[in-house]
Order: structure tokens, then C-alpha cells, then sequence
């Protein structure tokens, strides 16, 4: 899948030579992946993505993301509904939705009894939108350097509403 050389990216991408980098071929090589192959992702390997994920930059340290898998194919075709129909939805071997989430900061801070006065900042929301898109990508990164393709799908944001009743989503993610 990803079989060319950085040089070889660079050349197809920007029609130059390549300039001395370090090795770029993971970010390079990156395709969004719309047709997956039937072979099964272990769930070992799916724990370290995860963990990858866990593992990007955060704003603040605050890891204001949570990430949903949907396996049942029957939830799965939902979703996929939600998600105009994209083939994808329904034919990956995993499906993830990031989100923004203000949830756990909330439960974190009621258990120590503070009040999280500026959850209602569109900073605050940027924050979390941003921490659940760098998860992602670094989720995507580490597939893609163990061979494993993914895409985005943004049409996951059309129905938020829907989706977030659909996932039984809690008040703030």
C-alpha cells in the first residue's frame, strides 16, 4: 500500500527533487484509504493505536477527547446513515469517532468539588476540538506505519445532534 520511497512522494506530490529531510515516509506516503481489504485488525494492535492516540499533545494537558468505537454491524450501518451513506463506515475492520469532550473535565472537577467556570469559552471548545483532531492523527500516523489505512470522515459532523443521541453521548462531548 504505502510502497514508494520518500523521493518518490516528494516527487509526485511537488514535481521536484527532494530536499535532504529526515525520514518523511510515513507522512509522505499518507492516502485517505476508502477500500479496505477483509483481513481482520487484532485487538492488540488496535490497543496500541489507541494508545497512540492517548498519547498525542493535548492543550493544557487536559485530553479533551474521547474516542468511540462502533463494531455491531447493525449500529455500524446507523452510523454509516448518519455519515451520507460512505461506503467506509461499514467496510472498515474498525470504526472510530473522535470527540470533543467536556464531559470528563466537568465529572473531574465535581469530584473535587470546583466548579469548571470556563467550559463555556469557544476556547474551550477549540481546545477539545483540537486535542480529538491531534488523537486522530496520531492514531492515523501509527497505522499507517504499521501498513494500515484509514480516512477521516468528516461527514460523521453532519447530524451531530442524532449521532451524539445515536452513540448515547452525555451533556458536553
Amino acid at each position: 500500500m504505502f510502497d514508494e520511497s520518500p523521493s518518490e512522494a516528494w516527487a509526485r506530490r511537488y514535481g521536484t527533487e527532494p530536499p535532504l529531510l529526515p525520514d518523511t515516509k510515513a507522512f509522505l506516503n499518507h492516502r485517505s484509504v476508502r477500500s479496505f481489504n477483509e483481513e481482520p485488525i487484532p485487538r492488540e494492535t488496535i490497543q496500541g493505536l489507541v494508545a497512540a492516540a492517548q498519547s498525542a499533545s493535548t492543550s493544557s494537558n487536559l485530553q479533551m477527547f474521547s474516542l468511540i468505537t462502533v463494531q455491531d454491524p447493525e449500529r455500524r450501518a446507523r452510523v454509516a446513515e448518519l455519515c451520507a451513506e460512505q461506503k467506509q463506515v461499514k467496510t472498515a475492520a474498525w470504526f472510530f469517532v473522535f470527540c470533543a469532550d467536556h464531559h470528563r473535565i466537568r465529572q473531574a472537577a465535581a469530584m473535587h468539588e470546583h466548579e469548571p467556570s470556563g467550559l463555556p469559552y469557544v476556547e474551550m471548545q477549540l481546545v477539545a476540538t483540537i486535542d480529538a483532531a491531534l488523537a486522530a492523527e496520531r492514531m492515523v500516523c501509527a497505522a499507517e506505519s504499521l501498513g494500515i489505512g484509514a480516512c477521516y470522515i468528516g461527514a460523521a459532523r453532519n447530524h451531530p445532534r442524532e449521532m451524539a443521541e445515536f452513540l448515547g453521548l452525555p451533556t458536553g462531548v
